[in-house]
């Protein structure tokens, strides 16, 4: 009473109101009786509409609200009934039952949902319902008790289908990616910026014997090298990170968990984020060391085919050989000499042993030219002379075919060229003849002139490299000729 009487006579002695008198105390009494039915109209007014508003509210909310009593619909907004498609009419005073897929799944809710409303609490949950149309939805359902009967309860419906069956194709996509995942072969990973694995899939487990949970985290591509193998994979995996490029066939050797080696070909694509900054590279990494295998085992059988060739031609050779007694041994010292000028000109290994067949095999061409004209002592005539040439010809067409991993067939038709235009068959000059053929050309005239010839007894060796020092730079290579020189003047080259 105290503080109502002190709301009343204001606050302090300034806000004090003056003393009234009872005669003017009984005047306002009597002026609000007599207000009194147009306040209560009033207020009246105003209620209702307060209630007007909220209920349009509830009507229009873009959520389901309902009022349930003894499980039986008593109130429900319009977005309820859009919610399960039936009409208010088929809603009100009916039983919720005829939402639920089952009877058993009515009483498997209540069980539930009402004992925890009944202690104050609210429910809050999601569960399946079937439309009139026959669609089962998921909805989100929040409710509590409002009154003292704990039946007497207010609901709060939201559909959430879409994101039901959005969550459910995730599910589902990332089942089939562990599937994928869990039945390919091959690796796929994930690095961040510090080539990190941030993920594994479990083939890395098969193809090197560790873990995922071993290398998520934990390891880089190079902990599974050698050093030197790591240090190269790194210089071209920073490479790509720099330009955010893709890398392509990527081929390294990786170390096993238990030790033995293992040649994996990577192809990987750099991950940006939304403004394009490198986070790091996604990839898949095959295992291809079968393949390594098959190309050496590749390489082994060329190489063995290329011997079977070489032998079979160095076969043919001899036979032309055994036909002319005075050539016997010409092809394989003119191989010899060759052999010798190119390496001392800095040839590779390679590259001399085609020259070496290049030089042996020279001649080839003569098993077409009738052995009487080849023996015959004297010179050869004019026509005799011109078949004779042909055998660089006829050596060529034999060679060709051969699939041999050096120009044989080339040192074959040229060495009876000279760098001036004037040797055959093809009168070439310099610029279109082979090294090898320009070699063989030289070891060819210094041993025919320093070895016996049915038309003409040996010349000896200075004869022979008198001709090359006298037309070198003319007819013969001038850096050919002076390696030659040099082999028999300082080296003291001899044949054997």
């Amino acid at each position: 009473m105290t503080q109502k009487k002190k709301s009343v006579s204001g606050h302090g002695s300034k806000g004090r109101t003056p003393a009234t008198s009872k005669h003017s105390r009984r005047s306002s009494a009597s002026n609000i009786c007599q207000d009194s039915p147009h306040a209560l109209e009033t207020a009246r007014r105003a209620l209702a509409a307060v209630a007007d508003e909220q209920t349009s509210i509830l009507a229009n909310s873009i959520v389901g609200i309902c009022r349930i009593r003894s499980r039986r619909f008593i109130w429900a907004n319009d977005r309820v009934v859009d919610i399960f498609g039936y009409e208010l009419d088929e809603l009100l005073d009916r039983s919720t039952q005829l939402l639920y897929l089952s009877k058993r799944a009515f009483l498997e809710f209540g069980k539930i949902a009402y004992p925890m409303m009944k202690k104050g609490e609210i429910f809050d949950g999601e569960h399946k319902f079937r439309r009139k149309d026959g669609a089962v939805i998921w909805c989100r359902l929040t409710g509590r008790v409002v009154g003292e009967d704990p039946t007497d309860t207010i609901w709060v419906i939201e559909d959430v289908t879409e994101n039901k069956l959005a969550e459910q194709a995730l599910r589902e996509s990332e089942q089939r990616f562990r599937s994928l995942m869990d039945t390919i072969n091959d690796w796929v990973w994930e690095v961040d910026k510090d080539r990190v694995y941030t993920f594994c899939s479990p083939a890395c487990q098969r193809l090197l014997g560790f873990e995922p949970e071993e290398m998520v985290g934990e390891m880089t591509p190079f902990d599974l090298m050698a050093p030197t193998e790591a240090r190269r994979v790194n210089k071209i995996f920073c490479r790509h990170m720099k330009r955010k490029t893709p890398i392509s066939d990527l081929v390294s050797i990786n170390r096993h968990k238990a030790g033995h080696e293992v040649m994996m070909e990577t192809n990987a694509v750099p991950v940006l984020d939304n403004r394009r900054r490198l986070v790091g590279f996604r990839g898949v990494d095959r295992d291809v060391s079968h393949r390594a295998r098959a190309a050496a085992q590749a390489r082994r059988h060329e190489q063995e085919m290329r011997e079977g060739l070489i032998t079979a031609v160095h076969a043919l050779s001899r036979t032309i050989e055994a036909r002319d007694p005075y050539t016997a041994g010409h092809q394989n010292r003119v191989a010899e000499l060759s052999v010798a000028i190119g390496g001392a000109m800095g040839m590779t290994e390679d590259e001399l042993r085609g020259l070496k067949l290049g030089a042996t095999v020279h001649d080839i061409g003569k098993i077409a030219i009738p052995n009487e004209i080849l023996t015959r002592p004297g010179r050869f005539s004019i026509e005799e002379f011109n078949l004779v040439k042909t055998h660089t010809e006829t050596g060529y067409d034999i060679i060709k075919d051969v699939e041999l991993p050096w120009p044989v067939a080339d040192m074959v038709r040229q060495h009876h060229e000279r760098i001036d235009g004037s040797g055959y068959p093809k009168g070439l000059k310099a610029g279109r003849l082979r090294k090898e053929s320009r070699i063989i050309a030289v070891a060819d005239v210094v041993e025919a002139i320093s070895s016996h010839r049915p038309y003409r007894p040996a010349l000896g060796i200075e004869a022979g490299l008198a001709e090359i020092e006298e037309h070198k730079g003319t007819r013969y290579d001038a850096a050919v000729a002076n390696t030659c020189l040099a082999l028999f003047r300082e080296n003291s080259f001899a044949f054997t």
